[in-house]
């Protein structure tokens, strides 16, 4: 089932941009719609990726349509390891490989085989960085390839390109952004599953920093911080945190890990939720 975002941002018929260099075989006439797995759509990840996304396509001069009526759909996919050291003592430094695709298909075809995209045309740009999450450079990264895949536009094919274009200085890490090194047999990507019109995921990397964001209606939040596992319960203690309402908590957040790996969130006592692991 494809499930596509109609999202309306009045800023897009304000400036309309300088295009830039395009493949002749661009449909640059045309409308387009953002269509998101079903992943994207449950787990609210597709709030960041949406923005970026219709900004840059926005620039190529195709038309944002929220209707039936788009000639094409557009399509956006990221992924990321878990990371490695590189370098001895106070030297090492921790690299991750992002990758960002960004596809452009047509409307009528069904791309979404098995919950997984395979647009017609794609691009995939490949960033090594000591930046876990930074969302300048995946904001980048979504703006390079959808730029080249404009300029390289052709009806099927699929092309990788360097990202380093993107990569941001990473400032010394503060005494708080500091984590000990946890458990890596949990570390991974959890998805909240139980809670109706509710998005959330945690990221636990083996370093002991995560990423955490929570989508409930309107209300948004996300987090980063510190974990630790002790006995079967989870510990997040949070560094840095914002929500939509102006009022971020700092309070650490407690999980509990049940047989299965899964991690349980509850309230005054009470179960809510199940975050369950993502395959690789």
């Amino acid at each position: 089932m494809r499930l596509r975002l109609s999202v309306f941002i009045l800023c897009m018929v304000l400036v309309l941009p300088a295009l830039a260099r395009q493949s002749p075989n661009f449909p640059q006439n045309s409308k387009f719609v953002i269509q998101l797995t079903s992943s994207q759509f449950a787990s609210g990840i597709g709030n960041y990726l949406v923005p970026p996304l219709l900004e840059a396509f926005r620039r190529t001069g195709i038309t944002y349509t929220g209707g039936s009526d788009a000639d094409f759909a557009a399509t956006v996919q990221t992924r990321s390891d878990v990371g490695k050291w590189h370098g001895k003592g106070s030297a090492a430094v921790r690299l991750y490989s992002r990758f960002v695709t960004v596809g452009l298909s047509p409307a009528n075809v069904d791309i979404e085989v098995r919950g997984r995209l395979t647009p017609r045309f794609s691009v995939t740009v490949k960033l090594v960085t000591p930046n876990q999450e930074k969302v300048d450079e995946l904001s980048c990264l979504i703006g390079l390839a959808t730029r080249e895949l404009a300029r390289r536009y052709k009806v099927k094919g699929h092309i990788k390109l360097n990202g380093k274009s993107c990569l941001t200085l990473k400032t010394a890490p503060r005494a708080a952004d500091v984590c000990k090194r946890a458990d890596p047999r949990i570390a991974g990507t959890y998805n909240l599953r139980g809670v109706m019109e509710t998005g959330s995921v945690i990221r636990l990397a083996a370093d002991g920093r995560f990423n955490y964001m929570l989508t409930v209606g309107a209300y948004d939040e996300v987090a980063k911080g510190c974990w630790r596992r002790n006995g079967n319960t989870l510990l997040l203690s949070l560094t840095k945190a914002r929500n939509n309402l102006g009022q971020p908590s700092y309070k650490p957040l407690k999980l509990k890990i049940d047989t299965k790996g899964r991690l349980i969130r509850s309230h005054k006592g009470k179960q809510i939720g199940v975050y369950v692991r993502m395959r690789k």
